[in-house]
């Protein structure tokens, strides 16, 4: 993937959004309407959270995809028709 340059960084605004703007997602108002005067740019995009970097929700995958699948013993792994496991409730 290419790194984008900008001029400036951008803060994400939902850094500093109140509860209405998050659940309304009106935080995102500005970049809709550059979005409708003109295509959008690398430069105008904001930059990403930390929570929500790559490497960050790569190793999250990881550790959780590490877990004993079988963790709960009401679960059990089969194989269906198709040769994929599948994890189904004990009746």
């Amino acid at each position: 993937m290419e790194k984008v340059k900008r001029k400036a960084e951008k803060t994400n605004p939902v850094v500093t959004a109140n509860w209405f703007s998050k659940l309304f997602f009106s935080w995102m108002n500005p970049l809709f309407r550059i979005g409708y005067k003109r295509s959008l740019e690398g430069e105008d995009l904001y930059n990403v959270l930390p929570e929500y970097r790559s490497k960050t929700l790569g190793e999250t995958l990881q550790r959780q995809y590490r877990l004993p699948v079988l963790s709960r013993p009401s679960e059990l792994i089969t194989q269906n028709k198709m040769g994929s496991t599948v994890a189904t409730r004990r009746q």
